[in-house]
C-alpha cells in the first residue's frame, strides 16, 4: 500500500512539475509579447513607471522529477518469492544436507518441548484464572445481596479450581 501511494505521489509531482515548467515559459513568452507592444512607452516597467520590474521564476522542475524518481525507488518493494520452511535452501545446507541430523535435530527439538511443557501449563491455567477472575469481578452487580451471592460463586470457583 505504501509504494502504491508513494508511485501516485511522486506521479503528481512529476506532473505538477511539467506544468510549472510550462507555466514559466507562458510567462516568459507573455511578458517578452508585452514587452514588445509597450516598447514604445518603455516596456511593463515604463508603462507602471516601476523601478524593479525584473522578472525571474525559478525552474525547480528536474529537481522535483528527481525527488520523485528517489520517492518511488526508496517506496519500491521488490517481488518476493516465498517457499515452504521444508523447501527452504538453508534447510538442505541445515548440518551438510545429512537426513539423519535432521531427524535427530526434530526429536531434541520434541524433548524439549515435552521437558518445557509441564512448566508452561500452570503459567496458562494461572493466566486463564486471572483473566477470568478480573471479567467475573468487573461484572460484579451493584446490589449488595447478589454482589454476597456473586463472591460466594467465586469462592466456589477457587476451591474447585485448585
Amino acid at each position: 500500500m505504501v509504494e502504491i501511494a508513494s508511485n501516485h505521489t511522486s506521479d503528481a509531482l512529476e506532473l505538477l512539475s511539467r506544468q510549472h515548467s510550462q507555466m514559466r515559459a507562458f510567462v516568459y513568452q507573455n511578458r517578452i509579447a508585452l514587452d514588445y507592444l509597450l516598447a514604445g512607452e518603455g516596456g511593463v516597467c515604463g508603462k507602471f513607471n516601476e523601478s524593479q520590474c525584473c522578472v525571474e521564476i525559478n525552474d525547480y522542475g528536474e529537481t522535483i522529477r528527481d525527488l520523485a524518481t528517489e520517492i518511488k525507488w526508496v517506496a519500491h518493494v521488490p517481488v518476493q518469492k516465498w517457499n515452504s520452511l521444508l523447501q527452504a535452501s538453508w534447510w538442505d545446507h541445515l548440518f551438510d544436507g545429512a537426513w539423519w541430523k535432521k531427524i535427530i535435530f526434530f526429536i531434541l527439538c520434541s524433548v524439549a518441548g515435552v521437558i518445557f511443557l509441564p512448566c508452561l501449563i500452570p503459567c496458562f491455567i494461572r493466566l486463564i484464572h486471572s483473566v477470568v477472575q478480573g471479567m467475573q469481578i468487573a461484572a460484579l452487580p451493584t446490589d449488595p445481596e447478589a454482589a454476597l451471592r456473586k463472591t460466594n460463586q467465586l469462592e466456589l470457583v477457587r476451591k474447585l479450581t485448585y
